[in-house]
Order: structure tokens, then C-alpha cells, then sequence
């Protein structure tokens, strides 16, 4: 097998697992997301061998078939990021909500006496009650 098509070998194997991963983080599926980044981590630095391997031969980065194999990982990359980008947007909103809520419920709730109370005291996210 040639340099070049080691190289490219190495662009399509890192574009499917973009493809996949995408495709996953399109449909919210973060556990089939989380399987296919060792794959993708993999892919990539085999990929990263390969391409300082090349600069050896620049002839081989100037051919067409490279030159597009290269556009296309920058598309996929690209949408990638972006699709990342969101899934870490809502994940910590996700979080802000969960310790919004568990500060509310720290805030309010019942007192050592029975009755409903309201902590106006309380300053932090997470405090410590004497009703308890």
C-alpha cells in the first residue's frame, strides 16, 4: 500500500467514526457517543502518524484524492464541533438546573418544629440544616 493511500485509508477511517459520532450527538445518544470516541481517538493519531509521515513527501498532501479527503474531515470536524458544542450547552444546563433545585430545596422546607420555614439565611448552594 502507498503513502498515499495509507493516508487516505487513515481520512476514512477517522471520517466514519465523525460521521457516527455526529449522528449520535444529532439523535442525544451520549452513551453510543461516548463508544465511539476511543475508536476516534485511535483513528486519530494514526492519522496524525501519517501526516507528519507525509510532509516527508509533499507530493503526497498535493494530490487530489488527499486534497479531498482533507475537505471532508474539515466538513465533518466542523459539524463536529458544533454538534459537541450544543451536547456540553445542555449538559450544563442541565447541571445549573440540578443545583438550582438543590438549592430551592435547601432554602425551604419544613422546620425542627413541623412547620413550613423558608431559610433566608442560607448564602451558598449547599449548606448544612440544624433541623435535621
Amino acid at each position: 500500500m502507498t503513502q498515499a493511500a495509507q493516508l487516505l485509508a487513515c481520512f476514512e477511517k477517522v471520517c466514519s467514526c465523525l460521521k457516527e459520532e455526529n449522528s449520535f450527538l444529532q439523535a442525544d445518544d451520549l452513551t453510543r457517543v461516548v463508544e465511539v470516541v476511543p475508536r476516534k481517538q485511535v483513528a486519530m493519531q494514526e492519522l496524525e502518524e501519517r501526516l507528519v509521515a507525509a510532509r516527508e513527501t509533499p507530493e503526497i498532501l498535493q494530490n487530489a484524492e488527499v486534497e479531498q479527503a482533507v475537505s471532508q474531515f474539515n466538513a465533518l470536524a466542523q459539524i463536529n464541533h458544533q454538534l459537541l458544542k450544543k451536547a456540553v450547552e445542555v449538559q450544563s444546563e442541565i447541571v445549573s438546573l440540578i443545583l438550582e433545585n438543590v438549592a430551592q430545596d435547601q432554602r425551604s422546607g419544613y422546620g425542627a418544629s413541623g412547620h413550613y420555614a423558608v431559610n433566608k439565611d442560607v448564602s451558598g448552594a449547599f449548606t448544612l440544616s440544624s433541623d435535621v
